[in-house]
């Protein structure tokens, strides 16, 4: 929610609904719109991010009409168990084509994670 409020000045729920008038008018015209959700595995201001959370964004976003999620380890804490109960939970709501994976490398884990996602079925790197 922090990360939220500082990224784009509000909470997730009014993003929503903001993000809602994007994929109406995109979808009203036929273009693709890939959906991305930011701190999927640990925020700079909470620190620990709930994975159901993430997945019932993620389901939103497609509920919306984005033909893709792309989940996004934005500051890097993810480790390679985190990411595949991260997906594991995301695959609730998303099928795993829809799925697509963003890794920062800041503990030298993205190579490792990115793997853990492959192995998981994401094949959108």
């Amino acid at each position: 929610e922090t990360f939220s409020m500082k990224n784009v000045g509000c909470g997730i729920e009014e993003s929503l609904d903001r993000f809602r008038k994007v994929t109406d008018a995109a979808n009203e015209l036929g273009v693709p719109v890939r959906g991305y959700v930011s701190c999927v595995l640990g925020c700079p201001y909470e620190e620990t991010v709930d994975i159901a959370k993430v997945a019932e964004v993620s389901g939103r976003m497609v509920e919306m009409g984005c033909h893709e999620i792309s989940l996004g380890d934005t500051i890097g804490v993810g480790t390679p168990y985190a990411t595949i109960r991260m997906i594991n939970e995301v695959k609730s709501f998303v099928d795993t084509d829809k799925l697509a994976v963003h890794f920062h490398d800041t503990y030298g884990q993205a190579l490792a994670n990115i793997y853990a996602a492959l192995e998981e079925g994401v094949g959108i790197v």
